[in-house]
């Protein structure tokens, strides 16, 4: 079994941070692909200060990753205007759009909170093109070949 975890660190705007590592494999006995069991930290900044979520055990699909990547690669061509990456669920999103030349990125997050209401946060961003498509792509390519190869204690 390797230490490495797989990780993903979006620090490209003066806005927000984005850190996803995973922490552990859930394993199907070979019946799917594993599910892998995430650390999110998302900081959102704003002019009196700033927003922060942390979530333990955030669920994502490899497929999730990998359709990102494929999603991001179709932005850089030039066959799609958007990418997204999600949870089931979609509890944690994190979405890029392209319009009218301008890159937007988007954070949504959703908690459930029992007995009280679902607990809301979402924000959006201009972002700059080279760094959300060009770089980001190159570091989910590299993540989802990561989590692919990875073996993570169960």
């Amino acid at each position: 079994m390797t230490l490495h975890k797989p990780s993903l660190h979006l620090r490209y705007s003066q806005d927000f941070e984005l850190d996803i590592e995973s922490s552990a494999q859930i394993s199907y006995d070979g019946a799917a692909a594993p599910d892998w069991l995430s650390r999110i930290k998302c900081i959102i900044r704003h002019p009196t200060g700033r927003f922060l979520y942390e979530a333990d055990r955030i669920c994502f699909a490899r497929s999730d990753i990998e359709r990102f990547s494929t999603e991001l690669r179709n932005i850089r061509n030039g066959s799609s205007d958007q990418a997204r990456l999600a949870t089931p669920g979609e509890m944690f999103s994190f979405l890029l759009h392209l319009q009218n030349r301008q890159l937007k990125a988007t954070i949504a997050v959703r908690e459930f909170q029992p007995e009280n209401e679902l607990t809301i946060l979402t924000a959006g961003f201009t972002v700059d093109y080279d760094l959300f498509i060009n770089r980001l792509y190159d570091d989910v390519f590299a993540i989802a070949r990561d989590l692919k190869d990875a073996e993570l204690p169960g």
